[in-house]
């Protein structure tokens, strides 16, 4: 999955993206030949991260979603 296709999956702007690789809470990144990949097994241990700090503080984690209320949060309805 390229960095435009995680941002469109989870719903949140490329600058949010960036800004949370800067801070070190982004999923780990493959380089390729010709960019930026996000694996399904770095996606969905950002996604365990997450979800752990949640459960370890009792209050919710930050997410991307915090930036943008409930319009960034990803859904799994299928578009027509």
């Amino acid at each position: 999955m390229t960095v435009k296709e995680f941002c469109r999956f989870y719903r949140i702007s490329p600058s949010v993206y960036y800004r949370l690789r800067a801070e070190h809470r982004g999923p780990l990144e493959t380089r390729v030949r010709f960019g930026i990949r996000i694996l399904h097994g770095a996606r969905m241990a950002w996604e365990a991260g997450l979800l752990s700090a949640a459960g370890e503080s009792g209050s919710p984690a930050p997410t991307p979603e915090t930036d943008c209320g409930d319009a960034c949060r990803p859904t799994t309805e299928r578009a027509p």
